[in-house]
């Protein structure tokens, strides 16, 4: 079972914890070019409807799992044009730092994913997160 705390994912059993500590967004629905520190030991983001809640949420996931593959219920390729994508970069307890970007229709890769400078795939990502 995996439970979500404000910027960490907490897995039962074995107590690995992801900790997110920096968002860049360079484009995603109507965020363009916004940095979110996490530095601090608890994060509330709120906001008004519209506010952009649901958008850096859906920003976090694409950043860990990838663009969907297929059409979702919400387009969240920039509003006003530009690079869509962004950069998450963390911790992972035991395992050192995370860096992943990914910058859709990228060539000759869509997704950079490093950790402690030594690059990932995919599956070994996948396999970090679970």
């Amino acid at each position: 079972m995996t439970k979500r705390k404000a910027a960490c994912i907490v897995r039962e059993g074995d107590k690995q914890t992801v900790k997110i500590e920096t968002l860049h967004v360079y484009g995603f629905g109507f965020l363009k070019d916004v940095v979110i520190d996490f530095h601090q030991p608890l994060h509330i983001i709120y906001g008004k409807n519209e506010a952009g809640k649901s958008t850096i949420l859906a920003f976090i996931e694409t950043m860990l799992f990838g663009f969907p593959k297929r059409q979702q219920q919400y387009d969240y390729a920039p509003k006003s044009g530009g690079v869509y994508g962004g950069k998450l970069i963390a911790s992972i307890q035991h395992e050192g730092k995370l860096i992943i970007e990914r910058v859709k229709n990228r060539e000759p890769e869509e997704s950079l994913i490093y950790l402690n400078e030594e690059k990932l795939d995919e599956s070994r990502l996948h396999s970090l997160l679970q």
